[in-house]
């Protein structure tokens, strides 16, 4: 039987929010020998996990097992992590105020949510942009009311043209007068109509308001965020 690596192990064990006493004894176990840090390092920060790994690694290695330099990296990716995080989280509480006051209803997927409902701390997922799913009568409402605050299109290396035709979101970004980027792509489906169009009949009618720590938020129902994930996978290739 093919086993995995003590590398592969011990990023699986730390890639969790709670660790038990027999998960605790493995990576203790595990990092009393001799190990790839940098293997472990890259993975980590591939698969969007680093800050868990460090966060489970932090509360077990009391003995200074992990090599200084690797702890001071997979600390800083926590500490990046939870900043972003933070400055995100502000970010989507202004623009769902205004969406919502215009009586726009706007879900916001993946990203900080997420990680605010599954990890219950902000700083556990990295997350890189904001996500929001409106209805596709909405899309030119939403796009009039976003530039009004300095959203302009992102549209890189595609045609406006390309996005509406073959994609499922577009692009906006705005800079504020701290010099902070920000960047929000905007949803009307949750999936590339390529090769197929897959549609969730359900989204809308399943989706509620949920408390989000000092917010209301209209969020996904399980199994929509569920679907949201897979096709993000689907698309992005991560295995993790």
């Amino acid at each position: 039987i093919k086993k995995f690596s003590d590398e592969i192990v011990l990023i699986l064990t730390c890639a969790r929010t709670e660790s038990g006493n027999l998960e605790t004894d493995k990576v203790f176990g595990l990092i009393t020998r001799p190990l790839d840090w940098n293997f472990i390092f890259e993975q980590s920060v591939y698969h969007g996990i680093s800050p868990l790994v460090y966060n489970n690694l932090n509360k077990i290695d009391k003995k200074g097992l992990i090599p200084l330099e690797m702890f001071y990296k997979l600390k800083e990716r926590y500490d990046i992590a939870l900043i972003r995080n933070i400055f995100l989280y502000e970010e989507l509480r202004f623009l769902l105020d205004i969406l919502y006051n215009a009586g726009i209803k706007a879900i916001p997927i993946k990203g900080v949510i997420l990680t605010e409902l599954l990890y219950f701390n902000i700083g556990f997922r990295e997350t890189a942009d904001l996500d929001i799913l409106v209805s596709p009568e909405d899309l030119l409402l939403v796009e009039k009311l976003i530039s009004q605050i300095g959203y302009k299109k992102h549209l890189t290396e595609y045609s406006e043209n390309y996005y509406r035709l073959y994609h499922y979101h577009m692009p906006y970004e705005r800079t504020d007068k701290y010099g902070r980027q920000f960047f929000c792509e905007i949803h009307w489906a949750l999936s590339l109509p390529r090769p197929n169009i897959i549609l969730f009949p359900d989204i809308w009618k399943n989706a509620s308001m949920q408390k989000v720590n000092d917010m209301s938020v209209l969020c996904l129902s399980p199994e929509g965020m569920f679907f949201s994930l897979i096709t993000q996978l689907r698309r992005h290739n991560r295995p993790f």
